[in-house]
């Protein structure tokens, strides 16, 4: 089991060498829905009856979602 120390610096290469680029920003195209405001409706309900507060929930959460949109289209 990691230490929090060792979790905080997990898959950082500290001999690595320096990124060139300083520019932090990402930009993401928008999409369009693939979700009719019925589904999303639908799926919301679903989600809510699961516990977030746990890892386990938020794994079955993203499970739910993806099984969802994926038999959706």
């Amino acid at each position: 089991m990691l230490s929090p120390q060792e979790y905080e610096a997990y898959g950082i290469d500290v001999d690595g060498p320096v990124p060139l680029n300083t520019d932090q920003t990402v930009v993401v195209e928008d999409i369009d829905d693939i979700l009719s405001s019925e589904q999303k409706h639908e799926l919301r309900q679903e989600l809510a009856e699961i516990d977030c507060n746990s890892q386990e929930g938020i794994v079955s959460m993203f499970s739910l979602a993806k099984a969802y949109i994926y038999n959706c289209n």
